[in-house]
């Protein structure tokens, strides 16, 4: 089942002979359950992208279909909810609130939904991230692969369908970088959540099942693995 579908997108910015085109006509589609990683160079699109995806930035044409929904002109009332009930993020600098513990930090996303925060699958996350002993530590206590693991924790209570990691392995070490690619890899496996993977790191890229590369706003390669 097709769960994302992009159309034509173009994002440019500047304006008269000063205007730079980070994405030129982007289009391919994504199945519910599938493993994507986006590679290319720095300044190709690829982050870009993601952050369009995510609805964190507009499209200056184009479509983003989502679970059947145009997102490219929803308000960003509409979009902080689709953040938080379709398509999660994890970004690079972890992003965590300094004055929440890693539970809080965890379920913030669910209390801001108004939604009960289901207990058992808390204690399941935690234990799957290896933070069951980190519960009630404040970001600065830890170390940057466990405040990492917080932030995909974050990103995964949600249950959306989409999960959108944007250099979710940058800032860490080869062996932590291996642990995070792994557990996002054994939830997709375990959930059929859809994964959509910005990463310069191609060891990282070959754990999806599909690698686009991206080339000056372009797609340039398209491989399933």
């Amino acid at each position: 089942m097709e769960i994302l579908k992009v159309e034509n997108l173009i994002k440019t910015y500047g304006e008269n002979d000063n205007i730079t085109k980070a994405l030129d006509n982007i289009t391919f589609s994504a199945q519910d359950g599938e493993f994507i990683a986006i590679i290319g160079a720095s300044g190709s699109g690829k982050s870009t992208l993601l952050h369009i995806l995510g609805g964190i930035d507009k499209p200056s044409s184009g479509k983003i279909i989502v679970n059947g929904q145009d997102i490219s002109n929803l308000s960003d009332r509409e979009l902080a909810v689709y953040r938080r009930r379709t398509a999660s993020l994890v970004f690079q600098f972890y992003n965590l609130i300094p004055i929440l513990n890693v539970k809080e930090n965890i379920t913030l996303p669910i209390r801001l939904d108004n939604k009960k925060v289901d207990d058992r699958k808390l204690e399941e996350l935690v234990k799957i991230l290896g933070l069951t002993d980190k519960q009630n530590k404040l970001p600065n206590q830890l170390s940057g692969g466990e405040q990492q693991r917080v932030a995909i924790g974050r990103a995964l209570m949600c249950e959306t369908k989409i999960l959108l990691a944007d250099e979710p392995t940058g800032n860490l070490d080869s062996k932590n970088s291996i642990e995070i690619v792994k557990l996002i890899k054994e939830y997709n496996e375990k959930y059929n959540q859809t994964i959509i993977l910005v990463t310069h790191d191609i060891e990282v890229a070959k754990q999806a099942g599909r690698i686009i590369t991206l080339q000056d706003g372009k797609i340039v390669r398209d491989e399933v693995q």
